[in-house]
């Protein structure tokens, strides 16, 4: 199973420490811009999503998970 978690800085770092794939996102542009990145892959099985990163654009992130075919997508607690 590929797995990627989407969060800010620290939250990347520590994820890809432990062999994780992470992105981090600072706004609501670099946010949107993973998402289109990670919906071109087809391996992808899930996406964690830190909820300071989720709360940058809800609206992309619920589109994201609306795609046929996408991956799980979770906001972390």
């Amino acid at each position: 199973m590929n797995a990627v978690l989407l969060g800010d800085r620290e939250d990347a770092r520590g994820f890809a420490l432990a062999g994780w794939g992470a992105l981090p996102c600072r706004d609501a542009r670099e946010l949107e811009s993973a998402l289109e990145r990670l919906g071109a892959g087809g391996e992808l099985a899930l996406v964690l999503v830190s909820p300071a990163v989720a709360a940058l654009a809800p609206r992309a992130l619920e589109a994201f998970r609306a795609r046929a075919g996408a991956p799980v997508v979770l906001v972390l607690p």
